[in-house]
């Protein structure tokens, strides 16, 4: 029994030393082992991209389109009747001529002898003047022969209406002499103007009557271009006053089309001074000098009926500030991080928005800066970091369009 009581004492020393060397192998090994590598402290402070804001002026420029047309545009009308019997090389569509030169030419004959005729009238007429004053001096003695007392002649025994009626015969005369010549004139087209042929409506051989149109020419030196403007466009345009010419207002017309690409400068000359009633547009009238390019060879021509965008220079506002249209948001408001660095909602007084930019005034205090990293749902006070490289805003010197 003793040595049973033994066994157990012994086996469970034995037991117990095992778990005693254990827990001090782990011990050692815990205290063996090395420190774990520290974790760097997260920082969940948002964080946001921003542009620096600051007022600058700002000269703005209206964007509009519109047709490029002649500022001077005759249909030719012939003013006597007969056959065309000359034509002008120049008179083709696309043609160019100079002031004063023949477009065309109708048979001269008639009217020449009409001018013969004329001059005869006159002659006789003359003649009978001369005769008249003649009988009028034989009256006149025979009078003053006969009546010797101092009694007066009347106006009829001195052939005075006589007289009168062949003066006024030679005026009648002169009258048809100038009309037949005024028609002999007429039978020669001339140009009015330095231009080009749009179209022409006659041919060689061909009779016309009076009142028939020739052609159609347009003037070279100018052309026009008509320009709508919206009311909110109309506010940044320098307008004086209805009726009054605008040629300080530049303008720059641009081709939309790969045939008739370039640039060309104009000027703003002057407002119709009406507003269209089915558009409620108000329209104004650019003029560009030399369109063809006569004079400049450099210059690319600017068609007749080219269709060209417009960029009229606005007036120069001050203290503008400009962010990304994008960042605007309901009510007018503006997302910026202040000065201590924390989200706010400014209320700003938009002037002018395009596809790209928007435009106000005032609403912005010292060290705001327009937060450009979208945020669904801001929180105005909460506390940002701000990245590095803040966006910078356009060079003052751009136009605004």
């Amino acid at each position: 029994m003793q040595a049973e009581r033994r066994l157990k004492v012994r086996n469970i020393l034995i037991a117990i030393a095992i778990l005693v060397a254990a827990f001090g192998l782990l011990a050692l090994a815990m205290m063996l082992r090395p420190a774990p590598p520290k974790k760097p402290v997260v920082d969940t402070t948002p964080l946001v991209e921003a542009q620096p804001l600051s007022a600058q002026d700002w000269r703005f420029e209206v964007q509009s389109q519109g047709s490029v047309r002649a500022k001077h545009e005759t249909t030719l009308v012939t003013e006597v009747a007969g056959v065309v019997r000359e034509l002008s090389p120049r008179f083709v569509a696309g043609g160019l001529f100079k002031k004063g030169d023949v477009l065309l030419r109708i048979d001269q004959r008639d009217y020449e002898v009409a001018v013969q005729q004329a001059k005869a009238a006159l002659a006789s007429a003359e003649a009978r003047l001369a005769e008249e004053r003649a009988r009028a001096e034989v009256a006149r003695r025979e009078w003053e022969s006969l009546y010797k007392e101092g009694r007066q002649p009347t106006d009829l025994a001195l052939r005075k209406p006589f007289v009168a009626q062949a003066e006024a015969a030679i005026e009648s005369a002169k009258a048809d002499l100038a009309a037949a010549e005024r028609k002999l004139e007429r039978t020669i087209i001339r140009a009015p103007y330095d231009g080009m042929v749009r179209e022409r409506r006659v041919d060689l051989g061909q009779y016309v009557n009076i009142g028939n149109p020739l052609g159609v020419i347009f003037a070279t030196d100018k052309a026009e271009v008509r320009l709508p403007v919206t009311d909110t466009d109309l506010a940044f345009i320098d307008v004086q006053g209805i009726g009054q010419q605008l040629s300080t207002v530049e303008v720059r017309l641009l081709g939309t089309t790969a045939i008739d690409p370039g640039e060309w400068q104009a000027k703003l000359v002057r407002g119709e001074g009406v507003v269209d009633d089915l558009n409620r547009m108000h329209y104004f009238v650019a003029e560009v000098a030399d369109p063809y390019g006569l004079k400049n060879k450099s210059k690319a021509p600017l068609k007749v009926g080219a269709f060209v965008d417009a960029r009229i220079t606005g007036r120069l506002v001050e203290a503008v500030y400009t962010v990304p249209r994008r960042l605007i948001r309901q009510n007018q408001q503006l997302l910026v991080v202040d000065a201590e660095q924390t989200l706010q909602f400014r209320q700003v007084e938009l002037l002018r928005t395009d596809s790209e930019r928007a435009y106000f005034k005032n609403g912005i205090q010292a060290g705001d800066q327009a937060v450009l990293t979208a945020m669904e749902t801001p929180v105005a006070g909460t506390k940002v970091r701000l990245q590095n490289g803040s966006a910078e805003q356009p060079s003052a010197t751009e136009v605004a369009p």
